[in-house]
C-alpha cells in the first residue's frame, strides 16, 4: 500500500525500498525483511506541530482516504472490523489483578494491581463504550477507504526544510 500511495504522487507517504530484483522485500529464514530509507528528523510528538503542519497532515491524510485502489489492493489491505484487539488483554488483566491469591513479587507489579483495582470501573466503562461503538459501527455500510492503521505525531517523521514523512505502514 505505501508504494501504491507513493507511486499516485504522495511524496509524505515512505515506502519500501525495492531489492536488487526488484521485489518489496526479502525472505530469510522464514522471515521477509523490508528496508525503508531513512527519514532524517524528530517525531511531530516529539516536537508538536504548528497549526500549519496540522493543516498539511490533514491534507495528506485526506489524499489518502480519496486514492482508488485498485482491486488487487483492495484484496491485499484488511477490513477494519471495529473490535478492539486488545479486549482479551484488559480481561486477562483484570483477572490476574483482582485475583487475592495472586504473588505481589515485584513493586511494579503491586503498582499495576493497585491501580486496576482503583480506576476497574473506568476501565471496563472504556470496555463497554468501545465495544458499543464498535457493535454500532458494523451495523452500518461503511465507505471503504485506504488507511493508515496506527496514525498518530509518533508516526510522522518532521525533516529539515518542513519535510512531513509518514513512516510505520504495518497495519493499514
Amino acid at each position: 500500500m505505501p508504494c501504491y500511495l507513493r507511486d499516485r504522487g504522495i511524496d509524505q507517504v515512505v515506502a519500501p525500498l525495492p531489492n536488487d530484483v526488484g521485489e518489496l522485500w526479502t525472505a530469510l529464514e522464514g522471515y521477509a525483511l523490508v528496508l525503508y530509507p531513512y527519514e532524517g528528523g524528530r517525531t511531530g510528538m516529539a516536537v508538536g506541530l504548528t497549526g500549519r503542519q496540522w493543516t498539511d497532515f490533514g491534507a495528506v491524510l485526506r489524499k489518502i482516504h480519496d486514492t482508488d485502489p485498485p482491486e488487487w489492493l483492495r484484496r491485499l489491505v484488511p477490513l477494519e472490523i471495529y473490535t478492539p484487539s486488545w479486549l482479551g488483554t484488559v480481561a486477562n488483566l483484570e483477572t490476574w489483578a483482582l485475583d487475592p491469591s495472586w504473588s505481589e513479587s515485584d513493586d511494579t507489579s503491586a503498582a499495576l494491581a493497585s491501580f486496576w483495582r482503583d480506576r476497574g470501573e473506568e476501565i471496563r466503562g472504556i470496555v463497554r463504550r468501545a465495544t458499543g461503538l464498535g457493535a454500532a459501527l458494523r451495523e452500518r455500510e461503511p465507505v471503504l477507504v485506504l488507511c493508515h492503521g496506527d496514525i498518530h505525531t509518533d508516526n510522522l517523521i518532521l525533516g529539515p526544510g518542513g519535510r512531513m514523512s509518514i513512516v510505520d505502514w504495518d497495519a493499514p
